[in-house]
This record gives structure tokens, C-alpha cells and sequence, in this order.
């Protein structure tokens, strides 16, 4: 499957005069996705051919053709979510999310109860999301001053089999955003745990887990959510990544959690 597809964005106006970058396609039961850090939209184009669903994608602000802002605070991030959402008319769904897009997917539930969430599908995503400083403050120089040596230590490692294609694409849509917004972000969720969140959320809580995930463990994303999770669904020799690295195997582990 193409990961290399082009495409044309609405814009959504938040009420703090950001916009946001979305694409709604298709009809049928609303599913929102919600990439992760550093990463954009285009993350989710396997499965834009998607059929009997309405498919909401959008750029987080500060990533891909979303506007760069001054404030990316945890609470600005989910009122984006809240807003956009809102604005489309959409009040019963099923959403999804990739590694940060996880935690903000949980949080979202959490959060805001008068939206009706059918399912809540987290990919590769870290139950406990924490840097310690030494460590934001390593990273966010790495992204200012040595991108390219960040590209060579980092991306590689968020795949099981780095392929020149899929490491251009990564290198790609993340230069689009904002580098300091990628460090904003780090800060605005540090020490974020979405552990009681899901103990209490009352959706149907899916986990696709990738079998060789290297940036957030595979074991201790199954210790976590065998237990929290309703069920989770393993995809072999997959890394982070893994709906760049297995687009076929995780539309069916996609369908498989939406009950197709």
C-alpha cells in the first residue's frame, strides 16, 4: 500500500484563533483519529480507503499544516479536540490514537463525558508518558541544533525494519510542524498517566499492540492493558510505527477492534 498520498485540508478556526487542519471523509459511524508526536495526519493513509465509516483526520497544532501558536498547554490541546469535534456536529464516536495520540484519546474520554464513545482504540501507546528534564532538555536540543543526527538515532528505531521509503516519509511530515512545538509538547505531558482513566472510562478500550515497539515497550504495553483493556491485539514484526510499517495487517487488527 501508497503511504505517499496527497491530499487537501479543511481549516478549523479554534476560539483562540488557531487553525487546525482536518479532513472529514466518507459516511457512516464517525471515526477520529489522532496521530502522535512529531507526526502528522498522513500517519493514518492506510486507512483513508476505509468504507461505511465517516473518517475525521486532523494535524495536532504546531504538526503538519495546523497553524504554529504560543501556547500548547495540556488543557489547549484537548479543548482543540473538544472544538473541533463540536464544530462538525460530532456527539457519538469511536476514536483513535497513536502513541501521544493515545494518551490525548483517553484523556478526551475522560474528559469530556458528554460525548458518546463507542470505542477508544490506543496504538502503541504508553500507558505512563514521563522525560525526565535531563532528558526533554537532550531531545529538544537535538531537534533545534542536530535534526539530522535525530533523524539517524531516533526514526530508525521507531520501526521493526527501517525501510528508506518509510524513513523518508517519517522525515518528511515531520519537518512540516513546528520544533518547538515538539518540545512543548513533551512538557505539557510530562508525567501524564492514563492508567485511572481507563479503569474508569466505560467505553470499549481496545489495544493494538505492536510486536517490537522500541520506543514505548511491547511488554509493558501488554502487562498494562491485558488487564485494563477489554482485549488487545498483537501485530507481529511491527514496530512503533506500525500502521506505516503493516498498513494490511493493521486495517484488519483496525476492523478486527471496530467489530468488522
Amino acid at each position: 500500500m501508497d503511504i505517499l498520498v496527497i491530499t487537501l485540508a479543511s481549516l478549523a478556526i479554534m476560539s483562540d484563533h488557531i487553525k487546525i487542519a482536518y479532513e472529514d471523509m466518507g459516511y457512516g459511524f464517525p471515526l477520529v483519529f489522532i496521530h502522535g508526536w512529531a507526526a502528522t495526519r498522513n500517519f493514518w493513509n492506510p486507512i483513508r480507503d476505509l468504507e461505511n465509516y465517516r473518517i475525521i483526520l486532523f494535524d495536532l497544532r504546531g504538526h503538519g499544516e495546523s497553524d504554529r501558536s504560543k501556547k500548547y498547554t495540556f488543557d489547549r490541546i484537548m479543548l482543540d479536540v473538544n472544538e473541533l469535534l463540536a464544530g462538525l456536529g460530532i456527539r457519538e464516536l469511536s476514536i483513535i490514537g497513536h502513541s501521544l495520540g493515545g494518551i490525548i484519546a483517553t484523556k478526551f474520554a475522560s474528559m469530556f463525558t458528554d460525548y458518546n464513545v463507542r470505542k477508544l482504540i490506543l496504538v502503541a501507546t504508553p500507558p505512563v508518558f514521563k522525560m525526565s528534564f535531563a532528558r526533554r532538555l537532550f531531545t529538544g536540543f537535538m531537534l533545534l541544533f542536530l535534526n539530522p543526527l535525530m533523524r539517524k538515532m531516533f526514526t530508525p528505531k521507531t520501526l521493526y525494519e527501517p525501510k528508506e521509503d518509510i524513513l523518508k516519509f517519517i522525515w518528511s511530515e515531520s519537518a512540516k510542524g513546528s520544533k518547538i512545538a515538539y518540545i512543548k509538547y513533551l512538557k505539557a505531558f510530562n508525567n501524564t498517566s492514563i492508567i485511572e482513566d481507563l479503569e474508569e472510562i466505560k467505553a470499549e478500550k481496545i489495544a493494538i499492540i505492536p510486536s517490537h515497539d522500541k520506543i514505548v515497550s511491547t511488554e509493558i504495553q501488554k502487562e498494562t492493558y491485558f488487564s485494563l483493556c477489554d482485549r488487545t491485539i498483537i501485530i507481529e514484526n511491527s514496530g512503533h510505527n506500525v500502521m506505516l510499517e503493516r498498513p494490511d495487517e493493521f486495517r484488519r487488527a483496525l476492523l478486527e477492534a471496530l467489530g468488522e
